[in-house]
């Protein structure tokens, strides 16, 4: 394993941890495989919205993906992970109204501030 692969595997673990003090303060468990599997989610997403291009090698992506993480990991395990688990069951609910409780969840804004690469043709 890579210096950087192992940047972001330490990344992925600082990450769960935050998340399980999280959760430990709310009085929830929460099962560690599970939370390391929505992070692996929200990395393949953050790839997903950067459009590396072709000619990138993986180690450029990792370095790429452990850059950001490392400056966001404290949002993604206080913020965007707790979001995901308070959702199961009622993923991509935009708006819901019952009983006159309404609910609006806005999930697409996490990744805003990323910005894709792209080619000139």
């Amino acid at each position: 394993m890579g210096a950087v692969s192992q940047q972001i595997e330490t990344l992925k673990e600082e990450m769960l941890e935050s998340v399980k003090v999280y959760f430990q303060q709310t009085g929830e468990q929460i099962d560690d495989d599970f939370v390391l599997l929505l992070i692996e989610s929200l990395v393949d997403e953050y790839k997903a919205k950067r459009n590396y291009p072709d000619y990138f090698t993986e180690e450029q992506i990792e370095a790429d993906v452990a850059a950001y993480f490392k400056r966001k990991k404290t949002y993604f395990a206080m913020k965007v992970i707790p979001a995901m688990v308070g959702k199961i069951g009622a993923e991509g609910q935009v708006n819901h109204s019952e009983n006159g409780i309404s609910r609006t969840w806005e999930t697409d804004g996490w990744f805003d501030d990323v910005i894709p690469y792209c080619e000139v043709l």
